[in-house]
């Protein structure tokens, strides 16, 4: 199953990767999230793929480390996943409607 990234999400994702590097004046901490998403989208992929699991909702989410989701849609046709945001959960929940409603 292809993983395909909306450009709200990918902007999302390197903001917040962005935002740690300087945070922490490193990067250690960025690329290990960044292998967290990468892996847990792997797994999510092989999942679905497999039929072990089903999204009964779109968008659904997974969670990263409890601090961030990954709202996500299944194109069956096109056997795609398809990231719709990437999300600090920490952020005003309300935003996070308006975003989804713009897609």
């Amino acid at each position: 199953m292809e993983i395909i990234w909306s450009k709200g999400a990918i902007r999302s994702l390197n903001a917040t990767l962005k935002y740690w590097i300087k945070h922490n004046k490193s990067d250690a901490y960025s690329k290990k999230l960044y292998k967290m998403v990468s892996d847990e989208l792997s797994n999510l992929s092989e999942k679905i793929e497999s039929k072990v699991l089903v999204p009964f909702f779109e968008p659904d989410k997974i969670l990263i480390d409890k601090k961030y989701s990954i709202f996500y849609k299944v194109n069956w046709e096109n056997n795609e996943l398809l990231i719709v945001r990437f999300w600090d959960n920490r952020r005003n929940p309300a935003n996070l409607k308006l975003k989804i409603k713009e897609l």
